[in-house]
């Protein structure tokens, strides 16, 4: 895997895909953290991704818009999402559909990557009673 893919994995999974709970660890969306820095950092690359999810929240159509990516990245963006994400169906006068959804996403660059680092250590410094073992994924 090289430098620029292992983030872009990280960063997908962002998007919103449902963690399986892990024992006695608090429910959340997988890749989002207590310590998350949100705003846009120097090196970051980021798109608006709009996904065609089934009735069974599976994606079956992706678009990139609003971003500030390369072709190629747009590209392993997309199939990444495709193969790897899920979500919670939408559900219409109770049964679920096929819609399409918009969700912002966010390549970290190093920068970005740093202060996330220093910021999951403050969290745990000022949280002993959180399981780091809670936030791996």
């Amino acid at each position: 895997m090289n430098r620029l893919s292992l983030p872009l994995v990280m960063a997908a999974a962002l998007v919103a895909s449902p963690v399986q709970a892990k024992s006695n660890c608090p429910p959340r969306e997988k890749g989002s953290y207590p310590w998350g820095i949100d705003e846009i950092m120097p090196g970051d690359k980021w798109a608006w991704v709009h996904l065609t999810i089934d009735t069974d929240g599976q994606p079956v159509g992706c678009g990139i818009g609003e971003n500030n990516m390369t072709q190629g990245m747009r590209s392993l963006v997309c199939r990444s999402i495709i193969r790897n994400w899920v979500t919670t169906p939408v559900i219409q006068d109770g049964k679920p559909m096929r819609t399409t959804i918009k969700r912002y996403f966010v390549a970290m660059g190093l920068k970005h990557e740093e202060a996330e680092l220093k910021a999951r250590k403050q969290y745990f410094r000022e949280h002993p009673e959180e399981r780091p073992e809670c936030y791996q994924d």
